[in-house]
């Protein structure tokens, strides 16, 4: 039976503070809001996905790991067939450990960074999205995202990819 896999990204950030102004109770007021909403239903192109790999994943002291986005499994044990990444979520749980995604040795997955020797840095709490409704093409040369653990001691991690066949 076949797996069917939809989505929606969803960030949403909110801001209020109140400054007294005198004798008034009401003060100013300043609220800030930003939303970013992406819904992915099950299919291929734009806007679509099909295909789910997560994971809770541990580095030790100093050390690193490429993940090959064309060698994923989803929470079923099925192969992850992605030739078109939609989205990655990196969260980092170690409050000490910082993490440097990219750069990998070979077949950069560019899209995540922007060019082959670029990172993205996730300070300890700290998370990372990315994320495109018209994806990042993978393919055998572009496939590859490295993560780093920085020197002190082991880190956590979760990681999330959203993908679709095309």
């Amino acid at each position: 039976m076949a797996v069917v896999a939809s989505g929606n990204l969803s960030v949403s950030l909110t801001s209020h503070s109140v400054k007294g102004i005198d004798l008034s109770a009401a003060g100013n007021v300043a609220d800030i809001l930003l939303s970013i909403e992406q819904a992915l239903a099950n299919g291929t192109g734009s806007g679509y996905m099909q295909q789910v790999f997560a994971d809770a994943r541990t580095l030790g002291d100093g050390a690193n790991e490429t993940i090959d986005l064309q060698a994923l499994t989803n929470p079923h044990g099925d192969a992850v067939l992605s030739i078109n990444v939609k989205v990655i979520a990196i969260k980092n749980r170690s409050a000490t450990q910082t993490l440097t995604v990219g750069n990998a040795a070979a077949t950069q997955f560019t899209a995540w960074c922007g060019a082959a020797a670029h990172t993205r840095t996730i300070p300890p709490l700290g998370w990372e999205i990315w994320g495109a409704a018209g994806g990042g093409t993978v393919d055998g040369t572009h496939k590859d995202i490295k993560v780093l653990n920085s020197a002190g001691a082991g880190c956590d991690y979760d990681i999330v990819v959203l993908a679709c066949t095309s």
